[in-house]
């Protein structure tokens, strides 16, 4: 079963319109947050994740590929993240809980989704708590809950009359567990048991009567745990359980609640576990690691320890009685792996990373990286470079000039220093963060005039002046706050959030002027909270429009393709950046087309690709003729790996001829690479009335160039 961790998160989202208006996201084609619950369907098929990125996601287990993505109701905040998911025995079935709307009974609701159909059938509420744990009966006629404040309750699940194979719950029989956070329960195979436990040390066993009911006067308390219990598992022959917990330990119980042995002792807590089909395997992970160990439990040997992740692993269950999912790791991977020899059978990834490093140059240009060999957060190296004043990305050989936070350094007098993973000292003052409100410091830095805090945690980042005292914290970021940087100026403050994309703000206003996402493949994305963006020219397809259906029902997800001649607008991003502030476009109507548009700056990388423009020749021109002549001559001294052309912000087709046999260059359809051979790019353009922009990238192994040109087209007057 999974891990329960108290860790909210805000939306990922960027464009807010209007309720039931489409909100810009970025897919990473993957997960991007803490991957909070996994599952296999009954034929082995499909793995089901949910994360705390607000969405689930379905994957071929043959072939490694997402097949499908669900949404739901989704706001800024905690409105839609995904604490807790169970699948019905026979995979038709799915809970998720989660943050909904604060009219629902403080966001306390249960989603029930058919997953034959992809539709949400039902919408569970009333606890007056969040959900933190769930699990179907193997009967399929009982779902569990269990809630931050301690609450279980038990749903009785029948079968819709008018539906075949949807369920629905009515209202729960509800024990009052304890007075803290259920971490893990679970039914046992009969039905006749259910074990749950909470943050105390101690598991809580409940047996059913002859109506299937489980009250308090049928519980025993198990001791044997020092710590908090984080995980349980029944052995599906229903003859023994298992619970992880904070102290290291996993032990065996008899089905009935006797102690029968310590399975292991570790030196972290158990974070997830799991038996496979007939008992005679169990794994479990442990946590602030990347190890799984594998015993078999006819003999309570180790047989092996999975050590591919790259950080602590929340999920993991068994496809067979040999092939084990996991899912975790700072890249929130899904590993399908065999339990008998360690090997990698396929990994199931989105398409970008966690950003562990951020900081600035002298030009006010981003470094980031996203890599963390060692684990410490200030040893992670920057890797690439975004200039937003080009809205342009590069990876530089070296990083000198950027200002990064030195958490011990001491300068003119102010020091600033870790105490403890709740308390940093500043001066002679102390910055304390709230258990709840906050969370643990994940980082901090002085400002480089040192007249500033800035403290990024996991719930939370604040600015303070530099004796400690509070000034405001910044709000509309996702996840944990990695890495923290302030421009030299101390004009701009840069994070690197948890949802793997990087936040710029405006110190002075505390508002987010814009934020960058950057995949693996070099590809970005640049928005701002308004909407308007910019991306590279393969980077579009990973955004998407989610549109609100309603408490009842899944969100619906579109292309952006629609939505692009309105928003995509490079010239208004790079105004908000650097007036720190956004001010809305003068026209947006059909006759926008007659104001000139502010050209952004060609970048040419050294090494990267010549552009030679036989026609049009000049940066910006003027001409009678609707048709436009388009020739462009393109050569590079080592491989292209991408050729981009767009007009008036569409993706063009045009004929590749030379050294490429003919081909269409456009993103399903990539022409080949090649190697020192010039080649031309040819074609007739139909223009608007107006000004018309064409933009070309190309992209060799060294680096990318952007040019662009402005064509005003003036209809002859006769």
């Amino acid at each position: 079963m999974k891990n329960y961790i108290l860790l909210p998160l805000t939306l990922l989202c960027f464009l807010s319109v209007f309720a039931q208006k489409p909100l810009l996201y970025i897919d990473p084609m993957g997960h991007s947050d803490v991957i909070t619950f996994a599952a296999v369907t009954p034929d082995g098929s499909s793995v089901i994740t949910a994360s705390r990125d607000k969405s689930i996601r379905i994957w071929d287990v043959n072939s490694g590929e997402l097949k499908s993505t669900l949404r739901g109701e989704t706001y800024d905040g905690n409105i839609g993240v995904v604490s807790a998911g169970a699948l019905s025995n026979n995979g038709n079935l799915l809970a998720i809980a989660g943050y909904l709307p604060s009219e629902i009974n403080n966001s306390d609701g249960i989603r029930l989704i058919d997953l034959t159909k992809n539709e949400q059938v039902d919408l569970l509420s009333g606890q007056k708590s969040p959900v933190t744990a769930l699990h179907y009966a193997s009967s399929e006629k009982y779902l569990a809950s269990g809630t931050e404040s301690g609450n279980v309750s038990i749903w009785y699940v029948k079968q819709g009359n008018n539906r075949p194979g949807i369920d629905r719950a009515v209202a729960p029989v509800t024990i009052q567990d304890s007075n803290s956070a259920i971490t893990d329960l679970e039914f046992s195979p009969d039905n006749q048991r259910l074990i749950v436990a909470s943050q105390s040390s101690i598991i809580h066993m409940y047996e059913a009567d002859n109506y299937y009911l489980f009250t308090s006067q049928k519980r025993k308390d198990l001791h044997q745990h020092t710590k908090r219990v984080n995980v349980l598992a029944f052995s599906p022959d229903n003859k023994v359980f298992t619970s992880g917990g904070e102290d290291g330990k996993v032990l065996l119980w008899s089905r009935d609640g006797q102690f029968l042995r310590q399975i292991d002792e570790l030196r972290n807590p158990i974070s997830a576990i799991a038996f496979n089909m007939d008992g005679s395997k169990l794994i479990f992970a442990e946590r602030n690691t990347s190890r799984i160990y594998a015993y078999d439990m006819n003999t309570f040997k180790r047989q092996l320890v999975f050590t591919d992740h790259t950080n602590t692993i929340l999920a993991c269950s068994f496809i067979n009685n040999s092939k084990v999912i996991s899912a975790g790791g700072e890249a929130y991977d899904i590993f399908i792996w065999d339990a008998n020899t360690g090997e990698i059978v396929k990994r199931l990834c989105g398409k970008s990373s966690r950003v562990w490093a951020v900081g600035f140059n002298k030009e006010a240009s981003l470094g980031f990286g996203n890599t963390n060999r060692t684990g410490n957060l200030d040893d992670a190296p920057l890797e690439r470079l975004f200039n937003f004043s080009t809205l342009s990305l590069s990876s530089p050989k070296m990083f000198e000039g950027y200002y990064i936070e030195n958490y011990g350094s001491e300068e003119s007098g102010q020091k600033l220093s870790y105490v403890n993973e709740y308390t940093v000292r500043a001066g002679n003052d102390t910055i304390q963060n709230d258990f709840f409100k906050d969370g643990s410091i994940t980082s901090y830095t002085f400002s480089p005039d040192k007249q500033m805090v800035f403290v990024g945690s996991l719930k939370s980042l604040k600015q303070y002046n530099n004796m400690g005292k509070y000034v405001k914290e910044f709000v509309g970021y996702s996840g944990i706050i990695w890495d923290i940087a302030v421009s030299p100026d101390s004009k701009y403050l840069a994070t690197a959030c948890g949802d793997q994309t990087i936040r710029l703000w405006n110190i002075a206003t505390g508002k987010l002027l814009a934020s960058l996402f950057v995949a693996n493949d070099n590809e970005w994305v640049c928005w701002l909270p308004e909407g308007y963006y910019c991306a590279s020219p393969g980077g579009e397809k990973y955004l998407y429009l989610h549109t609100n259906k309603g408490l009842n029902r899944l969100a619906t997800i579109e292309s952006i393709d629609k939505y692009k001649p309105k928003f995509y607008n490079p010239a208004v991003v790079i105004k908000t950046i650097q007036q720190g502030n956004f001010t809305q476009p003068e026209i947006e109507d059909p006759n926008a087309n007659n104001i000139e548009p502010v050209l952004v700056d060609d970048v040419i990388q050294p090494e990267s690709p010549l552009v030679g423009w036989e026609s049009p020749k000049e940066r910006k021109s003027e001409v009678n003729s609707a048709n436009l002549d388009i020739y462009l001559t393109i050569s590079s001294a080592t491989k292209i790996q991408e050729i981009g052309v767009t007009i008036n912000n569409q993706k063009m087709q045009m004929p590749v001829k030379g050294a490429y046999t003919e081909t269409d260059v456009h993103e399903e359809s990539p022409p080949k690479p090649v190697v020192n051979e010039p080649f031309t790019l040819r074609t007739t353009f139909q223009l608007r009335e107006g000004f018309n922009t064409l933009e070309v990238f190309v992209r060799n192994e060294k680096g990318f160039s952007k040019q662009t040109k402005l064509v005003h087209y003036k209809k002859n007057q006769k």
